[in-house]
């Protein structure tokens, strides 16, 4: 027996499926039995924090660069989305760079409890996909700000289903025994296996999640180099510095070697540059790739070689190794979001706020209005000076005088015979590709339209102000609203039970009861971060009916 009726599923038996998964252990030798000539030889070069302009164009200063075959290189991008363009995120991604996942607000410690970490995890995994067009699946790594970590951290990212993360630095010592034979990367079914200087470790097993080390630096004498992050010196030390390691790496054990950077401080930009760090990297990378079986790539790459370690000679190693680039999208295509706490650029998604861990996964849907109580005016209030006898300046009014509130909403316009070129006031505007306008709430004024209420906005316009008499424009006005928490129980092929909902939360509760009219629901399993979990079939020799409901918290 099984039946859905709203959100209440009724089944006779459930129990979510296990998968057996594959276990690394911590080893200074490549895996899969390899000798180290044999293994590739990693290079990976992350950068931590937000994307902006400044970094986006110091970055374009290093990754020019080409392994053997022609591909490109490419870094590892550990985003907080805090003061992140999205745009700049999808062109990096576009070019081959791994996108990984820093927390939306990096505020978070080793004091941050459970819930915490999954809603700043999973709502940057979702800011990244709803506004930079990263898929979801390829949103794999996490890494703790300020390196700070703690059990619950762990917790959270083995329910949320992540691959990997790097976030433990690796001195020599416990299982390290020289800068050439470091540990490889490692899965988490027996804990952190490394000295934790930062924080603590997972208090259960993780075999699904992998930990790849931030290996530190060492000096020709031995001695550790003083920085965990954004090693410095000079252009000739640094260089230096990042030759001796990689060699270490190279003609030792094989070890991936990591240049962990903050591009912001590292790099400087445009206006400052740190010179001497950026040609100190670009003389590493062109010596280094000249060796072979070299990869400069995300992180994401060596991970999945560690599950399927062929030799670094194989077509089929070289050909997963590649980083995948793709064209973006033109910067005409992208949506401008404008909010108090900043604006930013996105791609596919209009923002509904600026990206917080508590709305990040509202969804909204737009559609026309049926209402008829949406009305436009517009006036010329100004006509500017004989200098500029085409200009004007124009008053827009929104009228709600449909009985109800609008608590979301946009208008599109589109002008006759004269061009908007701004809006300022309670209302601001974006030019769109078909000539049209859409005119929304301003950053810092309410959305909310009461019943009977008005909004007005002022516009400058070239054109002739008398066209205003009769040409008004062509109005159109959309309205938008929650979409509704949908739920479905698909049965398919042999009985299995398909289970899936819209992502409109990181946490689910899935609850039950034996009598719908009686008595309260019991939580029997909470669901992290994903859009579908599979059953096994119900217990068809049973008659005792049992209801299921799922409830979604932000």
């Amino acid at each position: 027996m099984n039946c859905y009726f709203g959100t209440i599923l009724c089944v006779a038996a459930f129990a979510l499926h296990g998968l057996a998964v594959e276990i690394i252990p911590v080893a200074t030798t490549p895996p899969g039995g390899l000798d180290p000539e044999e293994a590739p030889q990693f290079i990976f070069v992350t950068f931590d924090d937000a994307v902006n302009p400044d970094i986006f164009e110091m970055v374009g200063q290093i990754s020019h660069h080409r392994h053997a075959d022609g591909s490109p290189v490419g870094f590892t991008f550990f985003v907080s989305t805090n003061y992140t363009d999205y745009y700049l995120v999808h062109q990096l991604h576009a070019a081959g760079h791994e996108i990984a996942v820093h927390t939306i607000t990096h505020t978070t410690g080793g004091e941050t409890d459970f819930l915490t970490w999954v809603r700043e995890i999973e709502g940057c995994h979702e800011a990244l996909y709803r506004y930079a067009g990263i898929p979801l699946d390829e949103i794999r790594g996490f890494r703790a700000p300020f390196l700070a970590y703690n059990a619950a951290t762990y917790e959270a990212l083995g329910a949320l289903g992540f691959d990997y993360s790097s976030s433990v630095s690796e001195p020599l010592g416990v299982h390290s025994v020289s800068p050439s034979e470091m540990i490889w990367p490692y899965t988490l079914h027996e804990g952190l296996q490394q000295t934790l200087w930062t924080g603590t470790g997972p208090s259960s097993s993780l075999p699904e999640l992998m930990e790849v080390p931030m290996w530190l630096l060492f000096e020709e004498d031995g001695t550790r180099h003083p920085e965990e992050m954004d090693p410095a010196g000079s252009r000739e030390s640094l260089l230096a510095l990042f030759k001796k390691n990689f060699l270490d790496r190279y003609e030792g054990n094989r070890v991936p070697l990591g240049i962990w950077l903050h591009a912001a401080n590292w790099l400087g930009s445009p206006s400052a540059p740190q010179q001497d760090n950026v040609d100190a990297l670009n003389e590493f990378l062109a010596w280094a790739l000249e060796k072979p079986n070299v990869w400069v790539v995300g992180i994401s790459k060596g991970v999945d070689w560690m599950y399927d370690p062929q030799p670094a000679g194989d077509a089929a190693t070289k050909e997963n190794l590649r980083p995948t680039t793709y064209e973006p999208l033109p910067e005409s295509a992208t949506i401008v979001n404008a909010f108090a706490e900043g604006s930013f650029k996105s791609v596919g998604n209009r923002a509904l706020h600026y990206p917080k861990p508590e709305n990040v996964f509202q969804r909204m849907n737009e559609h026309p209005a049926q209402i008829t109580g949406v009305e436009l005016e517009v006036e010329a209030t100004n006509v500017w000076s004989s200098s500029r006898p085409t200009g004007f300046q124009g008053e827009v009014r929104i009228r709600n005088t449909s009985g109800q509130p609008i608590e979301s909403w946009s208008v599109l316009w589109t002008p006759a015979d004269f061009e908007v070129t701004g809006m300022w006031g309670q209302a601001s505007m974006e030019a769109l590709p078909d000539g049209s306008i859409r005119i929304q709430a301003n950053s810092w004024a309410s959305p909310v339209i009461p019943a009977g209420g008005e909004l007005v906005a002022d516009f400058g316009a070239t054109g002739d102000p008398d066209d205003l008499g009769t040409l008004k424009g062509d109005f159109s006005a959309n309205v938008t609203e929650l979409a509704p928490f949908s739920l479905s129980l698909n049965l398919e092929a042999e009985g299995e039970l398909h289970f899936r909902w819209d992502r409109n939360a990181p946490i689910y509760h899935l609850q039950r009861k034996s009598d719908l009219l009686n008595g309260s629901w019991e939580t029997v399993k909470t669901l992290y971060g994903r859009t579908e979990h599979l059953l096994p079939p119900p217990d068809q020799t049973s008659d005792k009916a049992v209801f299921y409901r799922v409830t979604s918290e932000q």
